[in-house]
């Protein structure tokens, strides 16, 4: 893509930058058939919470956590292919009130082993450049969560 692969921004400043706050994070191990690392996020704005998986992936690789191993899957993919071009893979859901995150997590976890065979069969196909020159393709910002704002409203409009 014209950003080499890098998103514009990622969970980290998304959510904190419309309003959500990370209360917890932890990388967690996706089960079989299509066992990769996520990130998990625990989010809250306005009395609303969310679980958040999410991963980087590539035309390459899967279940990259971001930082270094994401930019070693760039350079890689630069050298080898001319390419650099990888996607932001986030999943979420409403916590209950109660807090039980397992069913949340369930839930979760069942979409994205329906999805990311899927997710394979919609990547770009890019000519193979000569290393060192840019891959143009179509550029889709990622996907924020909405603001919190309207969840703060909703939340007034409750009491």
């Amino acid at each position: 893509t014209r950003r080499g692969g890098r998103p514009e921004h990622t969970p980290w400043q998304c959510y904190p930058s419309n309003g959500w706050e990370i209360l917890r994070h932890r990388a967690i191990d996706l089960p079989e058939p299509h066992a990769h690392r996520a990130n998990e996020f625990v989010v809250e704005a306005a009395g609303s919470r969310r679980l958040v998986h999410f991963w980087y992936q590539s035309y390459r690789r899967e279940g990259m956590l971001g930082g270094f191993d994401q930019a070693l899957d760039r350079l890689l993919g630069r050298l080898t292919d001319g390419r650099a071009d990888g996607a932001l893979v986030r999943l979420s859901t409403e916590l209950p009130e109660d807090g039980e995150e397992s069913l949340a997590r369930s839930r979760l976890i069942s979409i994205a082993s329906q999805i990311v065979p899927l997710l394979h069969l919609h990547w770009p196909s890019e000519r193979t450049q000569t290393p060192g020159l840019s891959v143009s393709g179509p550029d889709s910002g990622p996907v924020c969560e909405p603001s919190a704002a309207p969840l703060a409203r909703q939340a007034q409009n409750k009491v």
